[in-house]
């Protein structure tokens, strides 16, 4: 129930606002090549009068410019125990931060481990 059309400029900027209808904070990064009419559908971020994201009649589906919000440790678990609320199971508390850099250092060590790195800088000419 919305109607998107290409624009001449492409939106680039962080923004922070709340879901209008839960009333929670989200931040991320507005991008977006386009503009947005919405035709019916709930609105459930906006900034400055534009629409940043819209949500299906259930609120079960939603579509957002907003990228990066998923990197919000509380907005994902409230969004995760909503979830939880809507299947009958109980809400937890726990947050989990969203830290790539360990699992990437670990990925990085155990292939330097498993691999022999100077075989393969002698074949990059290293």
């Amino acid at each position: 129930k919305a109607t998107t059309s290409m624009a001449a400029d492409k939106t680039l900027k962080r923004v922070e606002t709340i879901h209008l209808q839960e009333r929670f904070s989200v931040s991320g990064y507005e991008i977006h090549h386009g503009n947005t009419i919405n035709n019916g559908s709930q609105v459930i971020f906006e900034n400055d009068g534009d629409i940043l994201g819209l949500a299906s009649e259930s609120g079960t589906v939603w579509g957002t410019y907003l990228h990066g919000i998923f990197d919000d440790d509380k907005f994902r678990r409230h969004l995760l125990n909503k979830l939880r609320r809507n299947k009958g199971l109980s809400t937890i508390e726990t947050i989990s931060p969203y830290n790539l850099e360990p699992a990437v250092d670990l990925l990085a060590e155990k292939v330097r481990e498993s691999v022999d790195m100077k075989a393969i800088y002698k074949k990059m000419g290293l």
